[in-house]
């Protein structure tokens, strides 16, 4: 099912003035030093919107099939999120690195390492959360240049898990590969297609 979909996210910014008092005080710099009136408080309305194509599997879900590495593509999204759990399910690290853009895996392995995340460590993650495990498709997001796949890992139990998770595609030289240039957008943080609404309305401070 294909729907073209428009995300509303609204902000308010609450602005407070000090206001003056003769009465002593414990602290001199709390007091103002300038001419104030009575506190007013006001509302400033931020909006933007995020026009995207919203695709649903025909079943509730669609099993992410994996293959091995030299069947593996990156010629479009649905393949590039294979060839990725693919690589994270057989515990291959130098193959899980192929699949970012150039860009987005210096990002990474530079923000990793400052947590001491290296490859012992996601081996050890992948390997308790990944294998064995069931993969389904849920959603497939396009929004200008890149491609938000939602995908769900399936408890030890076989159940689907509680959370679905965004992942972020983009080409770089004929390859969809993958990206954190969105990881600051509003539409991933607020995304509609999580909580399986058309659009949502979202305040924040």
């Amino acid at each position: 099912m294909n729907r073209l979909v428009k995300l509303v996210v609204v902000g308010f910014l609450v602005v407070t003035c000090a206001a003056k008092s003769d009465e002593p005080v414990p602290y001199v710099w709390v007091k103002p030093t300038f001419a104030a009136s009575i506190p007013l408080q006001k509302n400033l309305k931020i909006q933007s919107n995020f026009e995207y194509h919203l695709y649903k599997p025909n079943k509730t879900t669609e099993k992410v099939r994996l293959v091995r590495r030299k069947y593996a593509s990156n010629d479009n999204a649905e393949l590039a999120l294979t060839s990725r759990m693919s690589a994270i399910a057989s515990l291959d690290y130098s193959w899980w690195l192929d699949t970012w853009t150039t860009d987005s895996k210096t990002l990474a392995l530079d923000y990793y390492a400052s947590k001491g995340l290296d490859k012992a460590y996601w081996l050890a993650e992948w390997k308790e959360q990944f294998v064995g495990r069931n993969i389904t498709l849920k959603y497939k997001v396009e929004y200008g240049d890149y491609v938000v796949m939602i995908y769900n890992v399936a408890q030890p139990n076989g159940k689907p898990s509680y959370l679905d998770l965004p992942l972020v595609f983009t080409k770089e030289q004929g390859d969809w590969l993958v990206s954190l240039e969105l990881r600051a957008n509003p539409l991933i943080h607020f995304s509609p297609w999580i909580s399986g609404k058309d659009k949502e309305l979202v305040s924040y401070e």
